[in-house]
């Protein structure tokens, strides 16, 4: 065994230090950002197997160290681009996927963080028509975190008796004008296009703060329709 690391000192060394960082990237994806980027995580392991794979056959006399280094450029060069790549994909993909619901929330710092601690834990059974919408932080970029769906009329009431005490600007679509904070609240943006709260929609903003990194959140609810939207907006 002596012998065998003497022989390939250097490119185990190499497929040791693969490891450590490619379990690194892997606890960053499962714990840390709000989408698992599978490809990415593949192409991290790459180097814990090429370099275990040129560690026997530099035992071997297969390779010289020329060889080995040569490889590590090249490895160290693409998975730059893929560190990249993955950095770059989180911080700028909307993300609409409802199966991630919860792992977005959680990344924002919910139940801690009081911005986003009005939304529900987990999206109710009898929730339907369900729209969620993330868009991240990306450099000095504005992050939201948007979710819609219908309900029944004991839920919607539900929460507005919850929340309407604690909103710092409260007032019915259509019939009142606010602040600038009004903006945060006007629409909805899919792929599809964009779907404006109808009038009657009643307006809760918790906490607001206008300025070029300002913020605003809370809820708006609809008892004709039956519909509870939740956001959290950061400039």
């Amino acid at each position: 065994m002596k012998t065998y690391f003497m022989k390939a000192k250097f490119e185990i060394i190499l497929s040791i230090l693969s490891l450590i960082g490619f379990l690194l990237i892997l606890y960053v994806n499962i714990y840390i950002l709000t989408e698992f980027m599978t490809l990415n995580v593949i192409i991290f392991a790459a180097p814990f197997i090429i370099f275990g794979v040129l560690s026997w056959l530099k035992v071997n006399n297969k390779v010289t160290i020329v060889n080995s280094i040569i490889v590590m450029m090249i490895l160290a060069i693409v998975m730059f681009i893929n560190l990249f790549s993955m950095l770059f994909t989180t911080g700028s993909t909307e993300i609409k996927e409802i199966r991630v619901y919860e792992r977005v929330i959680s990344y924002y710092g919910y139940p801690q963080n009081e911005r986003i601690a009005h939304f529900p834990k987990e999206i109710p059974a009898n929730a339907t028509n369900v729209r969620f919408n993330e868009f991240p932080q990306f450099l000095q970029g504005g992050s939201s975190v948007k979710l819609v769906f219908n309900t029944s009329l004991e839920e919607v009431e539900r929460y507005y008796n919850k929340y309407s005490d604690k909103a710092h600007i409260r007032f019915t679509k259509g019939k009142e004008s606010t602040n600038d904070n009004y903006w945060y609240t006007n629409s909805w943006k899919e792929k599809t296009g964009t779907v404006i709260l109808p009038d009657g929609f009643e307006i809760l903003i918790l906490d607001s703060y206008s300025s070029n990194h300002g913020y605003s959140y809370g809820l708006a609810v609809s008892r004709e329709l039956k519909e509870v939207y939740f956001w959290c907006s950061q400039g």
